[in-house]
């Protein structure tokens, strides 16, 4: 069993700067995209939460 990064400089893809670690650059928050989208963080929640409903709810909503 080894200890630590496979390196040996003690870095691995989880400790670099957010953005760093694939081809993307600054990636969105909840907060960001509510923010873009004029609404509350609880309600992008509550959006996202909707595909899980029962089907006779989500026609409800």
């Amino acid at each position: 069993m080894r200890d630590g990064s496979a390196n040996l400089e003690g870095n691995n893809q989880y400790t670099y700067g957010i953005g760093e670690q694939n081809n993307f650059g600054h990636q969105k928050t909840q907060a960001d995209v509510a923010q873009e989208l004029g609404i509350t963080k609880q309600q992008l929640h509550n959006y996202k939460k909707l595909p899980t409903l029962i089907p006779e709810l989500q026609d409800m909503v």
